[in-house]
């Protein structure tokens, strides 16, 4: 049975928001400069337009462009994974094994950092939200053996949350498999549709 998920890690989130709003900005800056030559309301419209309507749009192509794909394989007796450019990692599945789902190991360090912001927000009387990335983020990792082996690291809880569920499905379907084989390509948004933990 062979997986392949392509998700976006917390890095890469950070990434997209940051040339979101690059991009967004360079583009009112052009619809700026076209709206004082031309002399035009309707230009004007488009270029206030573009700080609302334009960011999202852009921010989901980097997003997308951005996402990594991580391939995993299972056999009765084997599981296999590649990260991305990487090679193939071959495990024994009949020893002790689990998945398991971790929250991001810098969530910690990025959470105080926040509340230090905040608190010196606070101090001058403002309001400050920062965006959490590493801590809405986790790894899905195989513990085998007791030891620890990250499979992927995914920004969202509830798309980790669906990824880990369909690595443990795998698991338990290969366990009542009686021989090997690979079945058709899944990624995290196919077939697995109204089922808890479901990819949007």
């Amino acid at each position: 049975m062979y997986v392949k998920i392509t998700e976006i890690t917390p890095e890469g989130a950070t990434r997209a928001d940051v040339l979101g709003a690059l991009s967004n900005f360079a583009l009112f800056v052009f619809l700026f400069f076209v709206a004082v030559g031309a002399g035009n309301a309707l230009v004007w419209i488009l270029c206030l337009g573009s700080l609302f309507f334009a960011y999202p749009i852009f921010v989901q192509h980097f997003y997308l462009s951005m996402a990594k794909s991580t391939e995993v394989m299972f056999t009765p007796t084997e599981f296999r994974v590649k990260a991305e450019g990487g090679s193939w990692k071959i495990y024994n599945r009949t020893l002790t094994h689990r998945f398991m789902m971790m929250k991001h190991d810098k969530a910690r360090e990025e959470r105080e950092k926040h509340e230090r912001k905040i608190r010196r927000a606070q101090a001058r009387n403002e309001v400050i939200s920062p965006k959490r990335y590493f801590d809405e983020s986790y790894h899905i990792i195989f513990d085998y053996l007791g030891q620890r082996f990250d499979v992927v690291t995914i920004y969202d809880q509830k798309r980790a949350t669906a990824v880990a569920a369909r690595l443990k499905s795998c698991d338990k379907i290969m366990d009542t498999k009686n021989q090997m084989g690979e079945g058709e390509v899944l990624s995290p948004s196919e077939q697995w549709g109204d089922t808890p933990g479901s990819l949007p």
